[in-house]
């Protein structure tokens, strides 16, 4: 299912729970309206304009909310690559098995960076890849997951690639 889909079920049963009278597709709009201009930390409009490699969006968003946030933001990169099209979300390897593909590269030869670390850093490990949590609020790691790095912000990845 899409993200949207998504969305709105559960926002309708959890409506349905406590009884709400309320129209979750009018409620869904604004989060969808996010997901269509969120707000951008400015150390990624710093990185994307810096950085030298190549850099591709690997999203669980569906691809017209991911398309529509970039566009929002002249985020210039070389692919945006969603759950919708390899019909599977994160952490689940089909999404950065596409972004090997699309990128041309080696497991080795790729760093993902994610601030989830059961969606990002547990699903690009499975794959093969080595993966940063970034980690804005400095939060302890609740399930355990060890990334090769961590970083508070994207402008430290220099340190790395």
């Amino acid at each position: 299912m899409r993200q949207r889909e998504i969305e709105i079920i559960s926002l309708q049963e959890t409506l349905d729970y406590f009884d709400a009278e309320l129209d979750a597709d009018k409620h869904a709009q604004f989060i969808f309206d996010y997901w269509e201009r969120p707000e951008i930390y400015k150390d990624a409009e710093l990185f994307l304009k810096e950085v030298k490699v190549p850099v591709f969006i690997l999203s669980n968003i569906d691809k017209l909310d991911l398309e529509k946030a970039a566009d929002f933001h002249h985020l210039h990169v070389e692919g945006l690559i969603t759950s919708e099209d390899v019909r599977a979300y994160k952490p689940r390897v089909e999404i950065f098995k596409e972004g090997l593909k699309q990128a041309g590269c080696r497991p080795e030869e790729v760093l993902h960076v994610g601030d989830s670390l059961k969606d990002d850093v547990q699903g690009a490990q499975k794959a093969g890849i080595k993966a940063v949590w970034i980690n804005r609020g400095k939060r302890n790691n609740p399930v355990h997951v060890s990334p090769e790095f961590e970083v508070t912000r994207l402008t430290e990845l220099f340190n790395y690639i």
